[in-house]
This record gives C-alpha cells, sequence and structure tokens, in this order.
C-alpha cells in the first residue's frame, strides 16, 4: 500500500493512526488493523468514534 492510498484511507476513516505523545508530526498506524478481518470491521466503528478524542479512539 502506498502512503497516498494509506492518507486516503486513514481521511475515509478505514484505518486509525494516532501521533506519539510529546511529538507535534509523525502518524503511527497499529499494525493489528490490517490483519483480516479487521479492515471490514474497524470502518463502521471509527465512523461512530468520529467525534471523540484520539486518546479515547487509542484506549477503544
Amino acid at each position: 500500500m502506498s502512503q497516498a492510498t494509506l492518507y486516503r484511507a486513514m481521511k475515509d476513516e478505514r484505518f486509525y493512526c494516532f501521533t506519539s505523545r510529546g511529538k507535534a508530526i509523525g502518524r503511527a498506524y497499529p499494525s493489528w488493523q490490517f490483519a483480516l478481518p479487521v479492515p471490514e470491521l474497524l470502518a463502521p466503528a471509527l465512523i461512530q468514534m468520529t467525534d471523540l478524542p484520539n486518546s479515547e479512539i487509542h484506549a477503544f
């Protein structure tokens, strides 16, 4: 998957990323979300959490 494709998928709320505490830039994408069947199950959950802070999404 190209970086552009990954960023587009994240913008479409199909994947989750976070910026490490204390850093202003740099995204980390947990690897567990790329293993089947997680991608198809994760997108609907992320859409429901759109308004939550990243810390709560990460805790989920």
